[in-house]
């Protein structure tokens, strides 16, 4: 386990704070219009966000069972960018997803950024209520490759029993950690590709920290619960992490 610091050139490929709610009934798509002019000279539409589906359809009249199968998607939101294209935006009739991508400045700045949209979103949509809050830290780790076992960096590396060959060529491994004393859980995924290029051996360490519970979408104690989600997440990071990894980024 690592001690916890502030890293100056910290792994994160993306940050992503996503709030899922109780829409009113009869909501539709074009109810989330008024976001345009809200965001304007601020963000800029990038697309449509879709939901899919799958369809077959029998013919009754045949002896075959077999059916024609169609995908299907209808609209259910938008997305928008920054004129950086470095903070994106999506809404959709259940969900407000606020996304920060590298160079990551800070979590006060996504926080902050996510409230004003926030505000705009819950002006617009009037929630009858937030049912899921979470967390997501998208780190793009780089060991060096220098041919040191992975346990060298990473506290939960894969473990090859010591009778087989120890050379790993990709690796994928996914953990629920459930915190009983805060009502959260995380879902943690590492994974190795087989990626190495100048910079290093590529791992991908993906920290989703999420709250469950319903709250109304105006309580500030939302951010209280996203402070809490940090912390959660940030225990989780740095007890991945060796405090040798991490002399990388400082």
């Amino acid at each position: 386990m690592a001690k916890q610091r502030h890293l100056t050139n910290a792994p994160l490929a993306e940050a992503l704070l996503d709030i899922q709610v109780i829409q009113k009934q009869g909501l539709t798509v074009s109810d989330l219009g008024p976001m345009e002019s809200a965001l304007e000279g601020k963000y800029k539409r990038r697309g449509v966000k879709r939901q899919g589906g799958f369809q077959v359809n029998l013919d009754m009249q045949s002896e075959s069972s077999e059916g024609i199968a169609k995908t299907r998607s209808s609209p259910i939101g938008y997305m928008y960018s920054d004129l950086s294209e470095k903070k994106l935006l999506q809404v959709s009739l259940g969900a407000f997803t606020q996304n920060v991508l590298k160079p990551y400045s800070s979590f006060e700045d996504l926080v902050a950024e996510a409230k004003e949209n926030w505000a705009r979103y819950v002006e617009v949509t009037r929630p009858i209520a937030i049912s899921r809050v979470a967390l997501r830290y998208i780190n793009d780790l780089r060991l060096p490759a220098t041919g040191e076992p992975f346990e060298d960096f990473l506290t939960a590396s894969p473990m090859v029993p010591s009778e087989l060959p120890q050379t790993v060529s990709d690796f994928a491994s996914r953990v629920t950690i459930d915190n009983h004393r805060l009502g959260m859980k995380a879902i943690v995924n590492q994974l190795f590709q087989g990626v190495i290029d100048d910079r290093g051996i590529q791992v991908i360490l993906d920290i989703d920290a999420i709250s469950e519970g319903q709250l109304d979408a105006s309580d500030a104690r939302l951010w209280d619960c996203v402070a809490q989600l940090r912390q959660f997440k940030n225990d989780i990071f740095f007890s991945f992490v060796t405090d040798r990894l991490l002399e990388r980024y400082q």
